[in-house]
């Protein structure tokens, strides 16, 4: 399986967890309701599945905007 094939399999998941950490991975944005560190609220109860999710978006948007900063220089 590609990277991009397992990406698009987790997004298929939970969607609104998953472009919810892409966007505070990317942007450094934690808009809404969040519990102490940025999460959403309740992410601490949440099953590990979904908390497993939002990492994966988290991870993607971080490694993007790292990716952006050092081509920008």
């Amino acid at each position: 399986m590609s990277a991009e094939t397992e990406r698009a399999a987790i997004r298929k998941q939970r969607t609104a967890e998953f472009d919810d950490g892409v966007r505070c991975g990317l942007l450094q944005k934690f808009d809404g309701e969040r519990e102490l560190g940025g999460y959403p609220k309740g992410f601490h109860a949440w099953p590990l599945a979904r908390r497993n999710v939002w990492f994966a978006g988290f991870n993607i948007g971080h490694f993007e905007r790292h990716k952006r900063e050092a081509a920008d220089g």
